[in-house]
């Protein structure tokens, strides 16, 4: 319990030091408004005093995940991880007393195999993770995700593959302004490449080194699997184009009308697709780059990056084709037309902003910082497309030829 000082405590108001009667020297309108007043300040010292929240028992990383999450939102979750470690070590001493019991080696070397891949994949190491989604306007949602790892607990697999310190997204410089979906990420391909024969050669000595004599053979034949993987510099990306201002028509098969198969076509937005993959070196541009020259690509440069293109005969696809690959800044980019690779390059050079510049997109991430290991965008007209495509399903649909009947299906 809280102590009340002496100068706010009621009786000290009520008895003066001279012990005067309250009866002649206080009036009771005086007492009445002194002892409100004084109670409603000791009040007020007891709640300030008590503790905002109470200690969890357990060490919990809630807050440390949960300001990098929104709060507020439609959805918020969170889940500790700590004592998991010991409980998945725990079932694994357990699976390993059954199988010494039952004396099956294979059985034993299979265990002995899961309990090493536990042991580095740094699952030990994750506290806690947390998740929120808020709902934004014009059906725009934000979701965020979160893993968390105490200070010095970032070894094993896990933190390798998926990255370190949250760093800015350079990928949205590779991402055009008309990207449906896009998908850009750390992933250190080296890092798991190294670890997967270093744990090969633990488990299975012998085979491992049937497996490096493969690669052997392999390199020898100009496909370097070691230094090709070597060579990558931990991040990927794919952005999946939809331009909404250009349409193309894609066979639908045939319809029987009037006695005759008719062919239908669906009109779509014209599709296009950017890949990126950081590089440490030239490595990969110049054996991609030989494939193409093989098939016929020419070459163009454009803001002193060398574009490889490979023109696409005409008609033989309902979109345009012109796949293209080139290297700019530390990014290996292949481009499904020569537009969207100049789109890229545009960005990259600051001439426009791509997809970051966008208003769905500046809406959807407004009053974030724009720093983190991975990003997924899903821009607000696959749904449109999505609910279209329905629509027009159903206007096909005998029962659904009136407007009205469409419209109350629609809001199901």
């Amino acid at each position: 319990s809280t102590r009340l000082p002496p100068a706010f405590n009621p009786m000290h108001v009520a008895k003066p030091e001279n012990q005067c009667s309250m009866k002649t020297r206080i009036p009771f309108r005086h007492l009445f408004v002194s002892t409100v007043l004084a109670t409603l300040m000791g009040m007020s010292q007891i709640i300030f005093a008590a503790p905002g929240r109470p200690k969890a028992v357990v060490r919990s990383s809630f807050w440390q995940v949960a300001k990098h999450l929104d709060l507020g939102g439609s959805s918020f979750t969170y889940r500790s991880n700590e004592g998991m470690g010991d409980m998945m070590e725990g079932l694994l001493s357990m699976f390993e007393t059954i199988a010494k019991s039952e004396g099956d080696p294979q059985t034993m070397a299979v265990l002995k195999v899961v309990q090493d891949i536990y042991e580095e994949s740094g699952y030990k190491g994750i506290s806690g993770t947390g998740s929120s989604i808020f709902e934004m306007e014009n059906g725009i949602a934000r979701n965020l995700s979160m893993i968390h790892h105490w200070p010095g607990q970032d070894k094993g697999l896990l933190w390798k593959l998926m990255g370190g310190q949250a760093h800015v997204l350079d990928g949205l410089k590779l991402m055009p302004a008309s990207t449906t979906l896009a998908m850009h990420g750390d992933l250190d391909v080296a890092a798991g490449w190294a670890w997967l024969k270093a744990f090969m050669a633990k488990q299975d000595p012998a085979m491992a080194r049937q497996f490096n004599a493969t690669l052997l053979e392999m390199a020898s034949n100009n496909i370097p699997v070691d230094e090709l993987l070597g060579s990558l510099g931990g991040e990927l990306g794919m952005s999946v184009v939809l331009h909404p201002s250009k349409t193309v028509k894609f066979p639908m098969g045939q319809e029987f009308k009037n006695g005759a198969f008719v062919p239908q076509t669906i009109e779509l937005p014209e599709p296009g697709l950017v890949l990126a993959v950081k590089v440490k070196n030239d490595l990969l541009l110049n054996m991609v780059g030989s494939m193409l020259v093989a098939q016929g690509a020419e070459s163009k440069k454009m803001n002193g990056v060398e574009l490889m293109i490979l023109e696409a005969p005409p008609g033989a696809t309902p979109f345009p084709l012109s796949p293209t690959v080139m290297k700019t800044g530390d990014y290996l980019v292949f481009a499904s037309t020569q537009e969207l690779a100049k789109e890229v390059l545009s960005i990259q050079a600051g001439q426009s902003m791509g997809l970051g510049g966008t208003a769905d997109f500046q809406k959807m991430t407004a009053g974030m910082e724009l720093k983190g290991n991975h990003l997924f965008y899903l821009s607000p007209l696959v749904r449109k497309l999505g609910l279209k495509l329905v629509e027009d399903a159903l206007a096909k649909e005998r029962e659904f030829q009136n407007t009205q009947a469409r419209a109350a299906m629609m809001k199901l």
